[in-house]
């Protein structure tokens, strides 16, 4: 009697170019292809499997590593990448997804908002900023690695490069009125999931820091403090909640050359947890590091 199978259901929205198709694999063997507004059924043994996609030669997705058990239904949709020609899976069904070091639900995996904690920064060369941060959703410290030059952010589980968790990249907008004069420019961070879900942004507007979430509502700002209308020396900055009102949430303080203090007042929304943490500690390790760049401007009177 042959063992059940589980079903796993392909779709999209619009993705790509009208008559263009990606091919889906299944541990490296094509099980199908998929347009616009499509849907793609495939049976799967249950186990650990790997979900990629190609478009002619080249990969087209971010590989998603996902445990399958007998009977399951799983609804993923294939999304672009902001708006660039790569794609994503986005697991719908809470399953178990996998990665060499851990395991975690694709769609319930949350750092944890612990940040009573102090972290030492080290420089690897001039442009490497790396240190390690204890969170409970994870049995070892995460791994984060700053790149100062590119401004790029990768997160790893451990210590070892194979176990990413998240990262993030790194732009300039610049906006443009005629005749060719620039209006304004934006800085913006955007963070992902290492298996290219996107989680949210951060962003220097007009002198603000704002953080948003993945469909770029405003979530938080980034403000600094101020005492009798001075800048406090000790550069402390608080994360501030949009979504309820203004409510302080976390600040930090250099307590020493090489390190940063964290501190909790609150808990945010479960939905903005991870890039909420995402952004707020690379802020504070950014501008530790970059300190004109990365100041906010906006001040926050709160002594």
């Amino acid at each position: 009697m042959p063992y059940p199978k589980a079903l796993i259901h392909f779709q999209t929205n619009h993705i790509m170019r009208k008559y263009e198709r990606i091919n889906i694999l299944i541990d490296g063997k094509q099980v199908g292809d998929i347009g616009n507004y499509d849907e793609l059924q495939v049976h799967i043994t249950p186990g650990i499997h790997e979900i990629t996609s190609q478009d002619k030669s080249r990969t087209k997705a971010y590989p998603l590593h996902i445990i399958v058990q007998a009977e399951d239904e799983i609804e993923i949709t294939i999304q672009p990448v902001n708006g660039q020609m790569k794609f994503q899976f986005v697991v719908e069904t809470i399953i178990p997804a996998t990665r060499r070091h851990y395991k975690l639900s694709a769609n319930a995996n949350e750092l944890a908002w612990d940040l009573n904690t102090e972290i030492s920064l080290k420089m690897r060369g001039e442009s490497k900023l790396t240190f390690d941060l204890e969170n409970s959703a994870f049995s070892h410290p995460i791994h984060f690695e700053l790149d100062l030059q590119d401004k790029h952010l990768a997160v790893f589980s451990r210590q070892e490069h194979d176990a990413l968790i998240y990262e993030s990249t790194f732009n300039r907008i610049y906006s443009l009125v005629y005749p060719f004069s620039m209006l304004d420019e934006i800085i913006e961070h955007t963070f992902y999931r290492a298996d290219g879900r996107l989680l949210g942004y951060l962003s220097l507007e007009n002198g603000r820091w704002i953080v948003a979430s993945s469909n770029q509502e405003r979530i938080a700002e980034i403000c600094g403090a101020v005492y009798n209308g001075q800048r406090l020396y000790s550069q402390d900055h608080y994360l501030l909640s949009i979504q309820n009102g203004v409510e302080t949430l976390a600040h930090f303080k250099n307590v020493q050359d090489n390190a940063i203090r964290f501190e909790q007042f609150s808990t945010p929304d479960k939905d903005y947890l991870e890039i909420l943490f995402l952004a707020f500690v690379s802020f504070s390790a950014l501008s530790w590091a970059i300190p004109v760049e990365y100041t906010p401007e906006k001040v926050l009177d709160v002594i």
